[in-house]
């Protein structure tokens, strides 16, 4: 009895250790203008937060997105340029990213603060890796989309709250006992 209470126990902390932390934003995710309505998300890929916008145009002029002079603050808590990941490629070659969003159209990307863009040289070429959200101590953030519509630079802002919620899925649950009973068995063939 007791080595199952040990093993249970075991089984129990390390459920805890191993399990991932959701980060979401607290209270509204959505602002806007008399142009622009944005939303901002946070979303969890392989066990990884990232952060997913979407725009919509409500004028009926085209607008265009300025990447690189729209910011949010990073894992570092610095104000960096976004980068949507459907752009990261032109990235090395242009810096000046833009988008450009016709009337009553809507665009999702996938963002990622600059800074949390990382290139590595493989024997193909470049090879980008991103860096995931990370909840520190200072949940405080922002995020500023600048655009243009008529030829005049217009900058859109929302302060937000990043919050972690610990998680602990089943899954997790089943492939850490798995682990344990193998380990548990072993160890009491071993002791007999």
């Amino acid at each position: 009895m007791k080595r199952f209470l040990l093993i249970f126990t075991i089984l129990i902390f390390t459920s805890f250790v191993f399990a991932g932390k959701i980060i979401y934003i607290e209270g509204v995710n959505e602002f806007s203008d008399a142009n622009l309505y944005v939303k901002l998300e946070t979303f969890i890929k392989f066990g990884d937060n990232f952060y997913k916008i979407t725009i919509t145009n409500k004028s009926q002029k085209e607008i265009t997105i300025l990447w690189s002079k729209s910011i949010i603050t990073d894992n570092y808590h610095r104000p960096v340029a976004i980068v949507p990941d459907m752009l990261v490629n032109e990235l090395l070659e242009k810096p000046q990213l833009a988008t450009v969003i016709k009337p009553g159209s809507t665009v999702s990307f996938v963002i990622f603060p600059s800074s949390h863009v990382l290139t590595k040289k493989t024997l193909y070429g470049r090879k980008f890796v991103f860096l995931p959200l990370t909840f520190t101590g200072k949940p405080n953030r922002k995020i500023s989309i600048a655009y243009e519509c008529d030829g005049k630079l217009i900058y859109i802002s929302k302060e937000y709250v990043l919050k972690a919620r610990l998680i602990l899925s089943i899954k997790d649950i089943l492939f850490i006992s798995l682990l344990f009973s193998i380990f548990g068995g072993l160890m009491i063939l071993a002791m007999n």
